[in-house]
């Protein structure tokens, strides 16, 4: 159990190092040679987004570790559920960017099973 913990911890850490971050955005309108708004089909202007990413200071996480599984066999496991806010190194709460926990979602899946049996 201390070893499984132990990964556990390893996983979380590194998902935390690599993962925890926001994303600051800007919207600017696009204008045509006149300096008109372009419209899209709808007839609205179009917009140009520009986003990049903003350090946070970790993110706050949930975890719960079960025995077994759903048809009551013996498995360890750990559920962990990640807010979906951040403290950005601003100070300003903000909105995860998923898009990296769910890019590093397996590498960290893969330390805890090195970490563990390691």
């Amino acid at each position: 159990m201390e070893a499984f913990e132990e990964a556990t911890g390893a996983a979380l850490g590194y998902l935390e190092s690599v993962a925890s971050s926001t994303r600051g955005a800007t919207k600017t309108p696009v204008l045509d040679d006149h300096g008109d708004a372009v419209l899209n089909e709808n007839g609205t202007p179009t917009f140009r987004v520009e986003t990049w990413p903003i350090q946070t200071s970790g993110y706050v996480a949930a975890s719960n570790t079960d025995f077994t599984s759903r048809a009551d066999e013996p498995q360890l496991h750990t559920h962990v559920v990640v807010a979906n806010k951040v403290k950005a190194k601003d100070g300003v709460w903000r909105t995860v960017d998923g898009r990296l926990l769910y890019r590093y979602q397996l590498a960290a899946g893969y330390l805890h099973e090195a970490t563990r049996s390691g």
